[in-house]
């Protein structure tokens, strides 16, 4: 009788306490595809996904997801984003929201000197948990969150006008999801973030991301194909006019002019290429063609160089001297990533480093694995352990997860080759792989160890699926030029 008193005295606390607790769990991830500006307008496309919005423990009710922009004046401040609030707002507090437990001010909550601008809003779910709900054996209400859809993606447009140009922004992805259920007498609240950008507006069209060499290539292609294009115009037009005053055309001068233009051309365009690959700091390299002749190419996988290694290691020691910090530890892993990101430090050569694998196995890891999205939802709990006993277990804790990872990337490494050399073997006939990779469940079967199962194992979402990975592997294929 005591203990189901204590029980019932703990939900009446929970429900009626009017603190909302944070719920730790749900995921908002967010990127920009494109922009654009149409004279008038910032044209801004991208991508929502949630996850992870069925917590254990939770019936959830409802997710609602803003996009809104945050302009500030001169020595305005960006407002401090919630993850919580008050359904009664405390006495002394100026606002229902907290951060980090403490109740915001008007200033921090609402910024200074700065106005927010609502641009799109999604309405993602509401009384989520009725899909899980049932009768339980004694005739009560049972509850099964397997049937409870958790993860949610769309496509966003937003449209900001030309006045706010000059203006010091910060667009953010905002996610409210609340949990109770029918018995809650207040849902419970958390709020989750997603800076999608931050700067001067008018930038974020003129400084997108660096070309890559693909990018480059297909540049450098479109200058070759449009070339020949010109020179077979003109010669077209050459003979045309030799015809006309009743001149006689040789063949063989013919195919000879053509030969020494052709020859002249691809000198020009072999040029370009290097002048290209030198400003860029790529590699330039010779590939032998099928027919015996060679051409040159940027070399789309590039080792990290000496300023890739100081841009890592520094954003390693910033991190590690953020953790010494008080109130910034708890955050030093962040640290660490942003230092990162505003270094500029390319992702697959920081993987590169981090794992020591070479740049495919790297950018492959990158596209498929699942590991990163799960240590940033556990990093910040692991830099809490500081005391000493705790140290080995934290070592061998990162030792082991390294091992793993640089497995998981080699075997998507081995899967890529395995894919061309089948391919070759079928004499080119892609289908036909692909049927028998998902009929086998894996693209390699014969190794002792196997790499498709580790490959599988690591890897997120739909990628999960071998013949997912294959269809990129010939995607990516094609753009290397290894396959035609």
């Amino acid at each position: 009788m005591i203990r189901k008193t204590v029980v019932l005295i703990l939900i009446f606390l929970f429900l009626f306490s009017g603190f909302i607790s944070v719920a730790s769990a749900q995921n908002v991830e967010a990127e920009i595809t494109k922009k654009s500006f149409d004279g008038e307008n910032y044209i801004i496309k991208g991508h929502i996904a949630l996850s992870e919005l069925n917590p254990k423990g939770q019936l959830p009710e409802a997710d609602d997801v803003g996009i809104a922009m945050d302009v500030i004046e001169e020595n305005g401040k960006f407002p401090m984003l919630p993850e919580s609030m008050y359904i009664r707002q405390p006495e002394g507090c100026e606002t229902p929201y907290t951060l980090n437990g403490k109740c915001l001010t008007n200033e921090e909550y609402y910024g200074k000197n700065c106005k927010t601008i609502s641009l799109w809003s999604w309405s993602v779910r509401r009384n989520a948990w009725e899909a899980g709900a049932g009768t339980g054996p004694n005739g009560g209400f049972s509850y099964d969150a397997s049937k409870v859809k958790s993860q949610y993606d769309a496509d966003f447009e937003i449209k900001i006008p030309k006045e706010y140009a000059d203006k010091t922004v910060r667009i953010r992805v905002d996610l409210t999801h609340s949990w109770g259920g029918p018995f809650a007498s207040w849902p419970a609240f958390s709020f989750h973030h997603k800076i999608l950008y931050s700067g001067t507006l008018k930038d974020i069209v003129s400084t997108g991301p660096k070309e890559s060499p693909t990018e480059v290539m297909k540049k450098i292609q479109n200058i070759v194909i449009n070339t020949i294009k010109e020179l077979k115009n003109r010669k077209n037009a050459k003979d045309k006019e030799k015809e006309d005053k009743g001149m006689h055309i040789f063949p063989e001068s013919k195919t000879k002019q053509i030969d020494e233009k052709a020859k002249e051309q691809k000198e020009k365009n072999e040029e370009k290429i290097k002048k290209i690959a030198e400003k860029k700091k790529l590699e330039v390299i010779k590939i032998k063609k099928i027919d015996g002749t060679e051409k040159i190419k940027i070399k789309v996988d590039q080792k990290p160089g000496v300023w890739d290694k100081i841009k890592y290691y520094g954003s390693k020691f910033t991190g590690k001297v953020a953790s010494k910090i008080p109130g910034v530890k708890y955050v030093s892993n962040k640290v660490e990533d942003l230092t990162t990101q505003v270094s500029g430090l390319d992702p697959g050569k920081k993987t590169q480093l981090a794992l020591g694998v070479d740049p495919l196995a790297a950018s492959l890891y990158n596209k498929f694995n699942r590991y990163e999205d799960a240590e940033k939802k556990y990093s910040t709990i692991k830099t809490v352990i500081t005391h000493t006993l705790a140290k080995p277990f934290s070592y061998v804790l990162d030792k082991l997860g390294c091992s793993v990872k640089q497995r998981t990337a080699s075997a998507y490494e081995a899967e890529y080759k395995a894919v061309l050399k089948r391919v070759k073997d079928e004499n080119g006939q892609i289908d036909v792989v692909r049927r028998d990779i998902k009929d086998d469940g894996v693209i390699i079967h014969k190794w002792i160890f196997n790499p498709s199962t580790t490959a599988s194992n690591g890897s997120k979402g739909s990628f999960k699926l071998p013949e997912k990975r294959f269809d990129y592997y010939i995607e990516l294929a094609k753009k290397r030029g290894e396959l035609p």
